[in-house]
């Protein structure tokens, strides 16, 4: 997945079209399987083969409006399947209406398409609208083959903008955490709140420039974020996780 300016830069050659977002995807359609780059541009999906020599299935068939895409259906079975239901006025090209994708980063994916459908809804009609996104069984049965880590005693496992934690089990859920943006808050019955926020991807290029080239800079950056409007802060746990080079600070306001 990316959303790298060069790297759009070097789809949308092919595309002809500027693009927010690309992913590498496993397309299945009318009994073909081709592995393609999807991408998301302002006002369709494009879909280019892998070595970037031109659109897949053909020049006019290779993308698909916002305007004839009718819903999405995440499958149960798996976290990496995808069914793109099109409406019957899309192109001829394709017989089928329905496009199913194996994607390594299905939420990010779902993520931009639902915003650049709804952007182009706004700008097509002039009013609002979202994108149905619903649920079902797409394969006959579960993928098989995972290994999980269950939660250790007394804590449960939860999952938000695709990534899974162990938090404890007092924690409940103050809102609905299926598609609130990216933050989750959870409250604990003795009074604290959790709050877990998942940034976007931001180029190496990017970061260096804005003397963000480590991530202690970020973190540093962030704690000032979010505490600079608290009149007394304590600082429990200020670390970053090295693999994953993801910030943890944990704070209490004291009135």
């Amino acid at each position: 997945m990316s959303c790298d300016h060069l790297a759009c830069s070097a789809l949308s050659k092919v595309t002809r079209m500027d693009l927010r977002y690309f992913e590498l995807v496993l397309l299945r359609f009318s009994g073909q399987t081709q592995k393609c780059f999807l991408c998301v541009g302002k006002h369709a999906l494009y879909i280019v083969r892998r070595n970037l020599s031109e659109m897949w299935p053909s020049e006019d068939g290779g993308q698909i409006y916002f305007a004839h895409i009718e819903r999405l259906v995440e499958d149960t079975q798996s976290p990496t399947d995808l069914l793109i239901l099109m409406t019957d006025d899309r192109n001829s090209e394709w017989q089928s209406n329905k496009l199913f994708v194996v994607t390594e980063h299905r939420r990010r994916l779902t993520d931009n398409m639902t915003v650049a459908w709804q952007t182009d809804y706004i700008w097509r009609l002039g009013r609002c609208a979202s994108l149905e996104i619903s649920t079902a069984p797409l394969r006959k049965k579960p993928e098989e083959g995972q290994l999980r880590v269950q939660p250790f005693s007394g804590y449960q496992s939860i999952v938000h903008q695709g990534y899974s934690m162990f938090i404890h089990q007092s924690f409940e859920p103050a809102d609905d955490i299926t598609r609130s943006g990216s933050a989750a808050t959870f409250k604990s019955d003795q009074g604290f709140d959790l709050k877990v926020q998942v940034m976007e991807p931001v180029p190496i290029m990017e970061i260096e420039e804005s003397d963000k080239s480590h991530i202690r800079w970020v973190a540093m950056h962030y704690k000032h974020m979010v505490t600079e409007h608290l009149k007394q802060v304590i600082i429990v746990r200020n670390n970053f996780y090295l693999k994953k080079l993801q910030s943890v600070v944990l704070y209490w306001e004291i009135d």
